[in-house]
């Protein structure tokens, strides 16, 4: 299984969980405007989800299945007597299959990787930044530095990456959307976040996710690749 794909479920997976912590806040302050639109991220998220577990096993849309069976079962078992009309058997089929489908199901790899020790190392102050080398052949890359409680992305040399055609017009859009703001008569790139704690660090690392897996396509750089310590 791809890198990218196994990232990409990671990203998704963490954006789905802090949505629908995001909905259920919204809906306790009755604030169902917000509500609505959080609603309407999360279905989304949710759809590309399924669509990337799909993906990852040809089982997962059969293992969602299994398990809206066994919630619905169970909520049948909490209203009628078992001895009346619960199906026990077909529940316990139900479990056995979805254990099986789901073992043959690679979990997403949770290891810390080596782009994320570097993040914990910058937020600790061990480190002053580094450099994330996408490409050493078109020399493509994206700075990061620790600046008091914020961190600066750089990403430089733009005008000749634009007259190289190693960025093209629609990444440049993409990283637009993503916070990042011209800088140096358009020649450089620039995104300034927040980073004081773990939360921002999380932040930081959805960044870098989509940067890497959604901005550029970090297959084509798979040998071609490194990271690089600031060291001043």
């Amino acid at each position: 299984m791809n890198d990218k794909l196994i990232l990409l479920l990671n990203y998704y997976t963490r954006e789905q969980r802090a949505l629908a912590k995001q909905l259920r806040e919204a809906v306790q302050e009755r604030d169902y405007r917000v509500a609505a639109r959080i609603q309407k991220g999360l279905y989304l998220v949710t759809q590309q989800l399924q669509t990337l577990r799909a993906l990852h096993n040809p089982h997962a849309e059969e293992v969602d299945r299994l398990g809206r069976q066994i919630r619905y079962l169970k909520k049948t078992k909490a209203r009628v007597p078992m001895e009346a009309r619960f199906p026990a058997e077909m529940l316990r089929k139900y479990e056995q299959e979805k254990q099986q489908l789901e073992a043959a199901l690679p979990a997403p790899n949770p290891a810390t990787t080596v782009l994320r020790e570097c993040m914990e190392e910058l937020l600790a102050g061990q480190i002053k930044g580094f450099h994330l080398i996408l490409s050493k052949s078109v020399r493509l890359s994206v700075s990061i530095r620790r600046v008091r409680r914020t961190a600066i992305l750089t990403l430089p040399e733009l005008i000749r990456h634009r007259r190289e055609y190693s960025i093209h017009r629609q990444q440049v859009r993409q990283l637009r959307h993503l916070e990042f703001a011209y800088y140096d008569q358009k020649d450089k790139l620039l995104a300034v976040v927040p980073m004081s704690s773990a939360e921002d660090l999380e932040q930081i690392m959805h960044l870098w996710l989509q940067i890497t897996c959604v901005v550029f396509d970090s297959r084509e750089f798979r040998n071609d690749s490194e990271i690089r310590y600031v060291v001043a």
